[in-house]
């Protein structure tokens, strides 16, 4: 930073403007700031939120009003209001700094009008707007209020500084205007409803506002961004009357921005709420080809939350280039994303299990810190933690920021059934104990603890992490599924008649011991013994592909089962369609995305009755088996294999019921409107 941004920055602390202003230094300081700063062709190149604008400066007055700091802040947030083809009344323009911004961002298809009386000012605005080659804003030399006529325009010693209302200690003059009723003057010159009303008028905002009544009453305006100047309002007037007219005016919901001496007031009628969203994995996975739940969640999860409010979503940086090609794709014009990661020494930790939760952890603590700053910027109102989906590990951003917090949907509690364990490995044992001891430090977390006692609503995927919360948490909890189904898979998992050939049965998943593969070979095996025409395919990659190999090997059914690692997610649907089965025997899975998946495709599952799969499972769309022990599962599989393989008819019938029930619960657009009931009932809104 240099020396002049550097004393930009700090001239805007309270302490150093009351400073100033008892010394009295504000002409000679801002003549000096003017002298070292202003460019030799009188032009301030100005950039806020990625809109790049022009002004002429012709005082040292105007340098610092177009620097405000203050007026940026409330800038940015109408900016995240306005699309393009929007209406904006600008009243009280002054020399256009609004007004060129907000023109900017809707572009030609909508318009800025903006009234300004003061002569001097006016011109100023006019050539503002020249010099930014703008078509979309339409000026007038006049005040709005609440009669018409003339009045005085008293001046201050400052840019800005005038006002209707006789206040100013230090008047240096004034100029009779023209003065217009707003809804008068709106209806005379059939001037379309704005959307934002923006009024910055030195202590005449209520007689504007009682002037634009009707206008402002308008379904179709949205929201009103006011200036309120308490040292300048007539003796009649105060805040709280100005806040009671916006009330009757049909506003509901009011963010007030403090400044020295004034502050603004933004009242919506319908308010997008500003969400923070932490999404560690989304859309990609680091090091992984096919896209996986977590990963899926995080993304739609975002997208959902974006269709009725401004999001603003953390992600890992190993996420920036599949977000970005999507956006390209498909915009989400209300999401913001910002990319953090750690420093690249830390990499190593994203290597093996164990070391990627830590990363995660520490990862959360960077998070934490940037949204502290980012929150002082944008005044969150709510914060959403979403990924990474557990139910265990500390969100430093919900324990510590002070706006509501939501979490999940996640889960985490269950674990692989104790009959099973005999079927691993020491190491892999091992691993299933260290994560037990694991879960059990970071549940004792005093950040943990301290962020699910401030949480409004924990969104948790099965039973078993439901039954692990806390007695005293239940009632903010609620069982949320953490994958669903999206009206393009719809469209590609689009129901087709099978035809007479092979049986083919399909898994798909991380190839690792947890995911139950070794036990869906078994099962298949005893299945193939009575049953010829079938095939099995396992797609997916792991640790476990080569004893997978092995075991197919062993067993003497290669021909029967072949191996696919990752494919486009767009094949893998494909493959989906073509199969009559599919077969997911995870011991240990909190949701299951490729069981929704599955269903959307009509196919009946075979899976587990424990967590994630238990929960999206029932009789009428599946077969769902108790894990007493791996020869029982392994004999009850088969057994369900084959009672599929021999009723077509019930093999059509769950595949129906599937898919309806993928259409009607799983759909994303249903599972966003799920999260904005959510909301509404938990928040208050």
């Amino acid at each position: 930073m240099n020396k002049i941004n550097f004393l930009k920055k700090i001239s805007y602390y309270p302490f150093i403007i009351r400073i100033i202003r008892f010394f009295h230094l504000q002409p000679i300081l801002r003549k000096w700031y003017y002298h070292f700063s202003h460019s030799k062709d009188g032009i301030l190149k100005l950039e806020i939120s990625g809109i790049k604008t022009r002004f002429y400066v012709y005082t040292p007055e105007e340098l610092r009003l177009l620097e405000s700091i203050g007026e940026e802040r409330i800038l940015e947030l109408l900016i995240l209001d306005l699309q393009p083809s929007d209406v904006v009344y600008d009243i009280g323009g002054n020399i256009g700094f609004y007004t060129i911004f907000l023109a900017k961002k809707i572009s030609n298809q909508g318009e800025v009008f903006v009234f300004e009386p003061e002569k001097e000012s006016y011109i100023h605005l006019q050539n503002n707007i020249k010099l930014n080659n703008l078509t979309n804003v339409c000026a007038f030399q006049k005040a709005v209020g609440d009669r018409s006529g003339e009045a005085k325009l008293y001046l201050g010693q400052t840019t800005g500084n005038f006002s209707l209302v006789k206040t100013y200690e230090k008047e240096t003059g004034c100029q009779i205007v023209e003065i217009v009723n707003g809804d008068q003057f709106v209806k005379e010159k059939n001037l379309p409803i704005p959307k934002v009303v923006k009024i910055d008028v030195e202590g005449y905002e209520y007689s504007v506002l009682q002037g634009l009544r009707q206008t402002l009453s308008h379904l179709d305006c949205e929201i009103i961004c006011c200036e309120v100047h308490p040292h300048l309002l007539p003796p009649d007037v105060n805040g709280e009357k100005i806040l009671e007219l916006i009330t009757s005016l049909g506003f509901r919901q009011f963010d007030t921005y403090k400044r020295v001496n004034d502050y603004h007031i933004i009242a919506y009628k319908n308010k997008k709420l500003k969400v923070l969203v932490s999404a560690y994995s989304c859309l990609s996975e680091s090091g992984v080809k096919s896209i996986g739940g977590e990963a899926i969640l995080g993304w739609n999860i975002v997208k959902q939350l974006s269709c009725f409010h401004q999001v603003y979503v953390f992600t890992h940086t190993d996420n920036c280039l599949s977000i970005e090609n999507a956006l390209q794709k498909e915009s989400l014009p209300n999401a913001k994303f910002y990319y953090l990661n750690l420093h690249r020494f830390l990499n190593f930790l994203q290597k093996f299990q164990g070391g990627i939760q830590l990363y995660t952890y520490l990862w959360q603590i960077r998070a934490y810190f940037f949204a502290r700053k980012l929150h002082q910027k944008f005044h969150f109102n709510i914060f959403h933690h979403v990924t990474y989906a557990n139910d265990w590990m500390a969100s430093f951003i919900g324990a510590l920021l002070k706006i509501l917090y939501v979490r999940g949907p996640g889960g985490g509690a269950h674990r692989v059934p104790k009959s099973f364990l005999s079927e691993f490995s020491s190491s892999d044992r091992l691993s299933q104990y260290l994560r037990s001891i694991g879960q059990w430090f970071f549940r004792r977390d005093p950040f943990f603890i301290l962020g699910q006692k401030r949480a409004k609503a924990i969104l948790i995927c099965n039973r078993e992490s439901l039954e692990k919360i806390p007695k005293k948490w239940q009632n903010k909890t609620y069982l949320f599924p953490v994958n669903g189904i999206s009206t393009e898979d719809l469209d590609l998992l689009s129901l087709k008649e099978k035809s007479n050939d092979k049986f083919r049965i399909l898994s798909a998943g991380k190839l690792l011991k947890i995911k139950g593969f070794s036990l869906s070979i078994k099962a298949f095996k005893i299945f193939s013994d009575k049953v010829s025409d079938t095939e099995f395919t396992i797609i997916g990659d792991g640790t476990e592909f080569s004893h997978l190999q092995s075991l197919v090997s062993k067993l003497k059914i290669q021909k029967k089962v072949q191996f696919k690692k990752w494919i486009p997610r767009e094949e893998f649907l494909k493959k989906l369609t073509d199969c009559d089965v599919f077969l997911f025997l995870s011991l240990r899975d909190g949701g299951g995305q490729v069981i929704v998946e599955a269903m959307a495709a009509g196919k009946p599952v075979i899976c587990l009755d424990i967590a994630g799969p238990g929960f999206h499972i029932s009789n009428e769309w599946g077969i769902k088996i108790k894990p007493y022990s791996p020869e029982q599962a392994i004999q009850d599989i088969a057994n369900a294999l084959e009672r599929l393989y021999k009723d077509r008819k019930l093999r059509y019938q769950m595949g129906r019921a599937a898919r309806k029930r993928a259409e009607e619960v799983y759909h994303w657009d249903r599972l966003g409107d799920n999260f904005l009931k959510i909301y509404q009932e938990v928040l208050k809104l």
